[in-house]
């Protein structure tokens, strides 16, 4: 792959279903790209849930 990056940004100006999508749709082509399943819906909500709050509780304890 040719310097491609995966790492998601979080959009901080939308809310949390609009990140959600963005996230999920990004996933699904990474995973397509390294000919892996699609994750399905409901794992995918619980993967994004715990990032999101992992960011959720860096964002209050980092808080510069």
């Amino acid at each position: 792959m040719n310097n491609i990056d995966f790492e998601f940004k979080y959009d901080d100006d939308t809310n949390y279903e609009v990140n959600f999508h963005r996230w999920y749709r990004a996933n699904c082509i990474e995973r397509e790209m390294f000919k892996e399943e699609k994750l399905a819906v409901s794992v995918a909500r619980n993967i994004f849930s715990k990032q999101w709050g992992f960011k959720q509780i860096q964002e209050k304890v980092f808080v510069s």
